[in-house]
């Protein structure tokens, strides 16, 4: 099964019509959506609107997706956060309630057994949407030895707008009864 990972689309649709569009030409078996959709682009309704035009197999929620629903508690104490508090404020505007509701609604991760593979979809990390799992990340070591522990074949994350690829070593013995 070929699966097409996208995440971190941050409101910006030209550049997700041609995702969209290369997914398309690629012929893949299915869709994964790791987080980051709306915020911070002119577009967050449109873009909304095209993934779920796509009909992915999940829809994740990542740390951005979260700013509407913590705008009511936001109140920020300098021109930095009152710039950033704009930004939720668009992406609020230009939302339909159905999107907010979706948004909100969303899973930080999902584990999905697909062809005998136990997958994990998530945005930063299985445990945290805000986690960055990359290898030089302060958090990484005790990250990457806690999911060595878990029973997945794969995880895969957005939230770090980089192409990454590691291996960690998985406790075989405590996965075979799975």
């Amino acid at each position: 099964m070929r699966i097409a990972l996208i995440s971190d689309i941050h409101g910006n649709l030209p550049a997700f019509e041609r995702v969209a569009a290369d997914i398309d030409r690629e012929k893949v078996d299915s869709i994964a959506f790791l987080g980051d959709l709306v915020f911070l682009g002119l577009y967050p309704q449109e873009c909304h609107d095209l993934l779920m035009a796509l009909n992915p197999m999940c829809c994740i929620k990542g740390n951005t997706d979260a700013n509407l629903e913590e705008l009511p508690f936001f109140n920020p104490e300098d021109e930095d956060g009152l710039r950033l508090k704009r930004f939720i404020e668009y992406a609020g505007i230009r939302l339909d309630e159905s999107a907010k509701t979706m948004l909100a609604g969303r899973r930080e991760a999902q584990r999905m057994d697909i062809q005998s593979k136990s997958l994990m979809f998530c945005h930063g990390s299985p445990y945290s949407f805000k986690d960055q799992l990359q290898p030089d990340s302060l958090g990484f070591p005790i990250l990457s030895q806690r999911i060595a522990k878990e029973c997945f074949d794969a995880v895969f994350c957005g939230h770090i707008h980089q192409p990454m690829q590691f291996s960690a070593v998985i406790s075989t013995s405590r996965c075979s009864s799975r």
